[in-house]
Formats: structure tokens, C-alpha cells, sequence
């Protein structure tokens, strides 16, 4: 059996969001999805998960994706060691100013800067 710790938080969609979710989350183009077995404190659930197929190495994280990142790590009170390695995950301009602004505006929506 091959298992590997991941820090992550599970949530339930309903069938009619799927699509959506599919859609944000690249599915077919660079991701796939595949059924796994989570174990968690609360015993085992099998749970749907994006998996990217094009891996580019060079590739960095924008700004903006890696605080959603972060700000849920916290959120969700992942241990603060992966929280630390994520902060120290480098990222990048986003090259698109309007989405970067966007993006940053659902982050602090609710948690003012």
C-alpha cells in the first residue's frame, strides 16, 4: 500500500457545483482526477482529488494563489511547521494586473489588511 502524508482540508460539493469545480480546477487540461483513500482523525473516507498530468518544474505560484494558500493553512490550523514551508514557497507576479487585483480582493474581503 502506498501512502504519503499530505496536509489538506476536505470539503463536500454537491453534484451540481461539480462542473464548476472541474472547470476551475483544470480538469483535462494539465489535471486529472482520481478517487483516494484519506485517513483522517476520524477514520477513512474516499475522497476525489485534482492531479496535475503537465508538470513544469520552472513554473512558480502567483502571489495572490500562494496567500489563498497560506491564509487556508492557517485557517484551518494546519500545523505550523507546513505552514512555514508553504510561506517559503517562492511565487511570482501575475503578469495579468486585473486578476491579480481581483484575486487579492476575495482574499481580504474578510480579513482586512
Amino acid at each position: 500500500m502506498n501512502c504519503d502524508v499530505v496536509w489538506g482540508v476536505l470539503f463536500e460539493i454537491s453534484r451540481a457545483e461539480k462542473s464548476c469545480l472541474d472547470k476551475a480546477e483544470g480538469l483535462h487540461h494539465g489535471y486529472e482526477e482520481k478517487e483516494v483513500a484519506i485517513v483522517t482523525c476520524h477514520g477513512s473516507v474516499k475522497a476525489l482529488i485534482y492531479y496535475a498530468t503537465d508538470i513544469d518544474r520552472s513554473l512558480r505560484p502567483y502571489h495572490w494563489y500562494k496567500a489563498f494558500v497560506v491564509s487556508g493553512a492557517r485557517e484551518h490550523s494546519l500545523p505550523e511547521s507546513y505552514v512555514r514551508d508553504l510561506e517559503g514557497v517562492h511565487s511570482v507576479p501575475d503578469p495579468d494586473a486585473n486578476r491579480a487585483a481581483k484575486n487579492k480582493k476575495i482574499l481580504t474581503a474578510g480579513n482586512p489588511v
